[in-house]
Formats: structure tokens, C-alpha cells, sequence
């Protein structure tokens, strides 16, 4: 099964031990914490600040139990699926049960924050079955791409206070528990969590400065 080309790392900059593995199918790699020397060195010239309305563009969702398949490139179905949060078993049974048919070349409008999601990656090579998210782009108070002493292109994220407390408890309860940062309702990156994460959180990974700011205004529902 192919893992997703893109692969942000979630950190925060505080931590003293690794916070995150990235799941990539077999292989786990580790994410080491933000050292003095690897700190972001410069910002983006401006810093976005979170606008009401679409707060769809960017959620944090759990992955579901058996919630990840390889996908089919010749299904013919919907690009998404959805059930309300209060779906019983039968209902998800029924999800998973038709993740072998989602296209992952079809067209993927906004997708509800507060419900169940069945999507693809960004390569199409993988379909997951998403929880309802844990927070969306309105738990977002700002987001700036930044460069580290090493050079390389991160996304720092500051969530607001009902937004960092949410995501605090979260990660606290759920340790090993996989998650997916979804952007226009198309799965990014899936990591492990591997500790409470507290305050600012570091997005990293293979980013152009183009791509950092895209991601940074993403979170804040700017295009």
C-alpha cells in the first residue's frame, strides 16, 4: 500500500521528546523535537489571522477503526462519503464497506466538519475512513509558514484557547491513536500521536515556500 507523498510532522515547538510518528504503511519514522539550533529562524512576512467562513478547508480527524484501504483506480463512485457523528456500527459497517468504491480521481467538494468522512489521499493510492474532527479551521487563531535555522520550510499553528484546550485533551487521552490532517477534504498526512501536544504546534515536511504559505493560509480558510 503506497503512503502519502506529502508527509507534514506535528510537533510542538516546547517538547522535549518526539511528539509524532508518521504512519507510512510498515515503516515508522520518528519525529524528533524542536532543538535550539532547528528553531524556526524566519517567518513569513505576514502572519495569517484566522477570517470567519471556511473553517471545511483544514480539520484534524481521527482515523476510524479499519479505516484505511488501498484504492481501486478503476472504482467509478463519489469522490467522498459522509455519516452524521452519530452513525451506529451498522452505518459504518456500511461506510467501509463502500470504500472500494470511491473514485479518488472524482471531484471532492467541502466536506462537514462534524461528520464521519470516507476520502483519499493526495497521490489517490489510499482511502481512509475519518472520525468526525477533533477541530477545523475556526479553532485556528493563526498560522505562519516560517524557516528553521537548517533552512528548511515549516507551518507553525496557534490554535485559540477553546481550540488549544481541545486539542491538548485530545492528543493527552489519545497516544498511539492515528490521525490525518485533511485539507479540502483530502488526507495530507496520517501520524501517530505520541505525546500530549501543548501551545504552538510545527507542521514540517518536504515544503517549497510556496507550499508552506499555502498550507499556513489554508488553516485560516484564505486561498
Amino acid at each position: 500500500m503506497s503512503a502519502p507523498t506529502r508527509r507534514p510532522l506535528w510537533q510542538p515547538l516546547t517538547a522535549v521528546a518526539a511528539v509524532l510518528v508518521m504512519a507510512l504503511t510498515v515503516v515508522l519514522v520518528v519525529i524528533a523535537s524542536t532543538a535550539d539550533d532547528e528553531a524556526p529562524a524566519a517567518a513569513a512576512s505576514a502572519t495569517s489571522a484566522a477570517p470567519n467562513g471556511q473553517p471545511e478547508r483544514v480539520a484534524m480527524r481521527p482515523v476510524a477503526l479499519d479505516g484505511m484501504r488501498e484504492a481501486d483506480p478503476g472504482a467509478q463512485g463519489p469522490g467522498l462519503l459522509q455519516a452524521r457523528a452519530d452513525a451506529d456500527e451498522t452505518a459504518l459497517g456500511s461506510l467501509r464497506s463502500q470504500m472500494a468504491d470511491v473514485d479518488c480521481a472524482a471531484d471532492r467538494g467541502p466536506a462537514a466538519p462534524d461528520e464521519y468522512l470516507v476520502t483519499c489521499d493526495e497521490d489517490g493510492a489510499t482511502v481512509y475512513l475519518l472520525e468526525p474532527a477533533v477541530f477545523d479551521g475556526s479553532a485556528v487563531q493563526s498560522a505562519e509558514a516560517a524557516r528553521t535555522a537548517a533552512g528548511a520550510w515549516v507551518v507553525l499553528v496557534t490554535l485559540t484557547p477553546d481550540g488549544s484546550d481541545v486539542w491538548a485533551d485530545y492528543t493527552g487521552r489519545n497516544i498511539g491513536r492515528s490521525t490525518a490532517l485533511v485539507l479540502d477534504a483530502t488526507v495530507v498526512s496520517v501520524a501517530a500521536i505520541n505525546s500530549q501536544i501543548l501551545g504552538t504546534t510545527e507542521i514540517s515536511g518536504s515544503f517549497t515556500e510556496q507550499e508552506a504559505k499555502a498550507l499556513a493560509n489554508a488553516f485560516t480558510g484564505r486561498r
